[in-house]
């Protein structure tokens, strides 16, 4: 992951003249047909419920709409992170292991 942040963040730079942006979307804990055997457990969603600060899973669609600033041909951010994860981040990871999801 953090070659890839890298190789980001020399493309933003190495095109940028080129009115060529390049960022990043890191996603949290989407609710999809592949984690669909994991959401539909009830302990897994009660752990979500103590780990994630927002208390809900994201969707594709929250991140679709996420990254709509990034696709305007007006957009002046290039060589950015943006965290799409209902805020998982912030919390120590010891906390989602301890609801033993």
């Amino acid at each position: 992951k953090s070659a890839l942040e890298g190789m980001f963040l020399s493309i933003a730079n190495a095109y940028g003249e080129f009115d060529i942006t390049a960022n990043i979307l890191r996603l949290g804990v989407m609710r999809t047909k592949r984690t669909e055997r994991f959401w539909k457990r009830t302990d897994y969603m009660q752990g979500i419920g103590q780990a994630i600060p927002l208390k809900k899973l994201g969707s594709p669609e929250s991140a679709a709409e996420a990254i709509q600033v990034f696709l305007t041909r007006e957009c002046y951010v290039t060589g950015a992170t943006l965290h799409c994860t209902g805020g998982l981040p912030l919390v120590r990871s010891e906390a989602f292991f301890k609801t033993g999801v």
